[in-house]
C-alpha cells in the first residue's frame, strides 16, 4: 500500500526520488510474496513467465535509476544505493532462476523475509525523507537501511540457519 500511495503522491508533485522508492518497495514486496510459490523450485516448481518478466522489467528500472543516481548532478548517493541494492537483488533472483537442481532449503523463507523487510525499509525511507526534514540529508534517507538491515539479517539468520533446518519456534503467552 505504501508503494503504491507513493507511486500516486510522487506523479502528482513531481517527485523523482519517491516514485523510485515506490516502485522500489512494490519491487520488494511483490518478491516476497512470489518467493512463497517458489518453495518447490528446481524439483517441481519452475519459474512462471510472470517471474521472469517482474525480474527483467526490474532489472532495467533499477540499471536505469543506478545510471540516473550515477549521471544525474549533483552527485545523489541515496538513489545510487537504491539502484545499486536493486540491480543486486534482481542479478541474484536470476541467478537463482536459471540454476539447475532445487534451492537450498529454506531459500524460499529467506527471499520472503528480505522481501517484505526490504520493502518496509523502503516505505520508511520515503516517510522519513518527506516527512522528517529534521534529520539531515543523507541521514534522512539511509537511517532505516542502517537500523533494519541487520535486523533483517538476524531474522533470516534465527529463521533459516545456515542448515537450513527450521527451529521450533514458540511464542509465550
Amino acid at each position: 500500500m505504501a508503494g503504491s500511495t507513493a507511486l500516486v503522491a510522487a506523479s502528482f508533485k513531481g517527485l523523482t526520488f519517491l516514485l523510485l522508492t515506490g516502485i522500489f518497495s512494490l519491487y520488494l514486496a511483490q518478491f516476497g510474496y512470489r518467493s512463497l510459490r517458489h518453495k518447490g523450485m528446481g524439483q517441481s516448481t519452475r519459474p512462471a513467465l510472470y517471474d521472469w518478466a517482474s525480474v527483467l522489467l526490474g532489472l532495467l528500472i533499477f540499471a536505469g535509476t543506478l545510471g540516473y543516481g550515477l549521471l544525474n548532478r549533483p552527485f545523489n548517493v541515496v538513489v545510487v544505493m537504491f539502484g545499486a541494492i536493486g540491480v543486486f537483488l534482481t542479478v541474484r533472483q536470476l541467478q537463482g532462476f536459471r540454476r539447475p537442481g532445487p534451492w537450498p532449503n529454506g531459500q524460499w523463507l529467506r527471499n520472503h523475509i528480505a522481501g517484505f523487510v526490504g520493502a518496509y525499509i523502503a516505505a520508511v525511507s520515503a516517510f522519513s525523507a518527506t516527512s522528517l526534514t529534521f534529520i539531515a540529508f543523507p541521514l534522512n534517507f539511509l537511517w532505516p537501511t542502517l537500523v533494519f538491515v541487520p535486523l533483517l539479517i538476524w531474522l533470516r539468520r534465527h529463521y533459516v540457519p545456515a542448515t537450513g533446518i527450521l527451529p521450533q519456534v514458540t511464542v509465550a503467552p
